[in-house]
């Protein structure tokens, strides 16, 4: 752990830096076609940003880059080469377009020629609009809180602040994993480090809210945040934690 301290619930402090802003998206798949050899699917992708100030937040209107529709289509390796053909549609006196794009193939064990892998591609292109505004904006707001995990830590800005709602990795041992379901409200893990060969990260879990156990599972208050390791956020943190 970065942090000397036992693993134990450490309160958080509050450090105020106003003005900065949070980028978030949507995805939604409209349609799932299959022709004779492969899956096509219809979807759109929305991603915008708030800021907040001591006045107030609002919708930064600059960033709303509107809903950008896909038409995403399994293409086999030995046809690379083949043209995917926007799809137009026709509702009342709109025509509304859905730009062609190849599937591309995925990390995981996986079929590509499924419907889950092509609304992996729609969610992962909404995340690549995410990424490229908070880069964007990073460069005008002393913090920027991405919706979503850093995935190239040498490459991002160290004001971008990364934060996981959806736990699907913890990063650290089962055993330590048992100080989660403790946090109360206010309250977070020690500081870990997450290596990679993209970069490293230092990230730690965060309870935002205590919610009724009886009722919810632990994690529905939980999340994790992350930064980029580099020597200005090392000294940032270490000036936090003392």
């Amino acid at each position: 752990e970065i942090e000397s301290s036992n693993w134990k619930p450490i309160q958080a402090k509050a450090i105020e830096q106003f003005p900065y802003v949070i980028v978030d998206g949507t995805v939604k798949t409209h349609e799932v076609l299959k022709n004779d050899k492969s899956y096509i699917i219809l979807g759109s992708i929305a991603v915008g940003a708030v800021e907040l100030s001591n006045d107030g937040s609002k919708i930064l209107e600059e960033s709303n880059s509107g809903v950008n529709r896909y038409s995403i289509q399994y293409v086999p390796d030995n046809q690379v080469s083949q043209k995917i053909e926007d799809i137009i549609i026709n509702i009342g006196n709109q025509r509304i377009k859905f730009e062609g794009k190849k599937h591309t193939d995925s990390t995981k064990k996986i079929v590509l020629n499924s419907k889950k892998n092509l609304m992996e591609n729609l969610t992962a292109l909404m995340s690549q609009s995410e990424r490229k505004l908070a880069d964007h904006l990073a460069k005008s707001y002393k913090l920027v809180f991405l919706d979503g995990p850093i995935v190239q830590p040498s490459k991002t800005k160290d004001n971008i602040v990364g934060y996981i709602k959806g736990l699907q990795r913890y990063y650290i041992s089962t055993k330590k994993q048992l100080l989660l379901p403790q946090l109360k409200s206010g309250e977070r893990t020690p500081i870990f480090r997450i290596t990679s060969e993209y970069g490293n990260k230092l990230s730690w879990f965060l309870c935002i809210k205590k919610f009724d156990e009886n009722f919810f599972d632990f994690t529905a208050g939980l999340m994790r945040i992350e930064v980029t390791e580099n020597p200005r956020n090392k000294k940032m943190i270490q000036q936090a934690i003392s």
